[in-house]
């Protein structure tokens, strides 16, 4: 037994010491900027800017229209998980069917836009958003308004 664990000892202490290059994970190495195949920012910043697509402005109007039916979606979906999760102490039934007829309407606009414009084939760029919770859906909701103007387009 005890020739056993000596042989096991002896291997691990091979094996780690074996390492062609042994790194402390104790300690934090410094690297410089441009080591590794690190980028500048500001070239990052140009290739992104340089692989997002000109959109026209029709489809910029769709999209900015798009962005803000999915927000309101997020915003009473954020409402109605907090509602019951507070076991509907602070939420209001009216106001939820308030939040979901607005992206109905918006949604309904979307389509409308597109069949006008002949854009149905058309994708916008897909926009990743985290709302953790509802006042950050509402936030992001009232910050997008501006951009697609529902009354002047219904």
């Amino acid at each position: 037994m005890k020739s056993c664990i000596l042989f096991m000892t002896l291997i691990f202490s091979f094996n780690a010491l074996s390492q062609a290059t042994y790194v402390d994970p104790n300690k934090r190495q410094k690297k410089g900027l441009l080591e590794e195949g690190e980028v500048p920012v500001q070239q990052v910043a140009a290739v992104a800017a340089s692989n997002t697509p000109k959109l026209s402005k029709k489809l910029q109007r769709v999209c900015n229209c798009e962005k803000l039916s999915v927000l309101m979606k997020k915003k009473y979906k954020k409402y109605y998980s907090e509602g019951r999760e507070q076991e509907s102490i602070s939420f209001d039934y009216s106001d939820y069917n308030k939040f979901r007829n607005e992206q109905k309407t918006v949604s309904k606009l979307v389509k409308r836009l597109r069949n006008k414009y002949d854009l149905e084939d058309e994708d916008c760029p897909y926009i990743e958003y985290d709302l953790a919770k509802y006042k950050h859906a509402k936030k992001a909701v009232k910050k997008q308004k501006p951009m697609c103007d529902v009354d002047a387009l219904m």
